[in-house]
């Protein structure tokens, strides 16, 4: 929850936005009502007055360290309106792209410093300048963007928050790589940060579910090439992981294909490549190989590979049998 400094500064950027954007002249004050709220509403908004003309608005800061849902916040801007029967303005520190169209599609009041400011009531909705700097929300992920966000959808390192530093670490990732996945992220609108002290914090903008739906469009197939080869040597194997039908054989009903597939890394498959004896069809005994953009094998602590990559993977294959043993897989997913 942030204390009464920080709260205040919030306030201050507030009056000082209003004044070089629109040109209003403000005050802001306690509002004597606030103590008669219900807890929850007491605990999650810092609630003045500011009159904007001859009219009163109810500035409802946002005290909460981490954002809740923006369903709830709807839900408690709409019952402040009726407490207070002013217009109510949602004002908070920062808001990814998504949850501004969010809010307006609700029409739901609110200011951003710096960014933008929504008053529908008094027929305001100014919109300013967003840094380039971070990718468009519709360009497809990198592959180590992907790779990072499926660790973090499955739940693999926490149940809420995390440091890019540590899943980095996990992945395999240098500081460099990590902070552009991170970028790209929150550029999508799927990741918020808070700051506590010098430590960056890491959430997904909201349940994995919604974010996973959400980030669809963005997704690509990890799968750079197929070969087949006669066979891997077994001191590489555990460079490999089931990949394709074979892994989804191995999660559904789905029968397993005549030929086992396996994922193996580009910078692996580079490396053991003058071993494999790589084929121009299929022959008894071989297997195919997917040569993935990211490795397969770190995603998650098993042989083959994780849920989310090999969804992607097959998404474009036609079969019935195929899209029905995804739709049987998607049901499975953790959440």
């Amino acid at each position: 929850m942030l204390d009464n400094t920080e709260l205040d500064a919030l306030a201050a950027r507030t009056l000082t936005y209003l004044h070089d954007t629109v040109g209003i002249h403000a005050a802001v004050s306690e509002w004597p009502d606030a103590e008669q709220l219900p807890y929850h509403l007491l605990e999650q908004f810092t609630c003045r007055t500011l009159q904007l003309g001859t009219t009163p608005v109810l500035l409802a800061l946002d005290a909460q360290a981490s954002r809740p849902r923006l369903a709830d916040v709807g839900k408690a801007i709409r019952a402040l309106r009726q407490r207070s029967n002013w217009p109510v303005l949602y004002v908070t520190g920062a808001l990814a792209a998504y949850e501004r169209k969010r809010l307006i599609a609700q029409r739901i009041p609110f200011l951003v410093p710096g960014t933008q400011l929504y008053l529908p009531e008094l027929g305001i909705d100014l919109r300013e300048y967003f840094p380039r700097a971070l990718p468009a929300p519709n360009t497809p992920l990198s592959p180590s963007t992907q790779a990072l966000l499926f660790r973090v959808l499955l739940g693999l390192d926490s149940t809420g928050e995390w440091r890019a530093t540590d899943i980095g670490a996990h992945l395999g990732y240098t500081p460099m790589t990590v902070s552009r996945a991170i970028r790209e992220l929150t550029g999508a609108g799927l990741v918020l940060d808070r700051r506590q002290g010098r430590t960056r914090w890491f959430h997904l903008a909201d349940n994995p579910a919604e974010c996973w739906e959400r980030a669809r469009p963005l997704l690509r197939t990890p799968v750079a090439r197929r070969l087949w080869i006669a066979s891997m040597p077994a001191e590489h194997r555990d460079m490999m992981a089931v990949a394709g039908l074979s892994a989804l054989a191995e999660r559904t009903a789905l029968a397993a294909p005549e030929h086992p597939v396996w994922a193996i890394s580009q910078q692996t498959w580079l490396r053991v490549q003058h071993q494999v004896a790589v084929l121009m069809e299929p022959e008894p005994g071989s297997m195919a190989c997917e040569v993935w953009r990211y490795d397969p094998t770190r995603i998650h602590d098993a042989h083959a590979v994780d849920p989310l990559s090999l969804i992607v993977s097959l998404a474009d294959v036609p079969e019935e049998r195929v899209q029905m043993a995804l739709e049987n897989l998607r049901r499975q997913l953790p959440w």
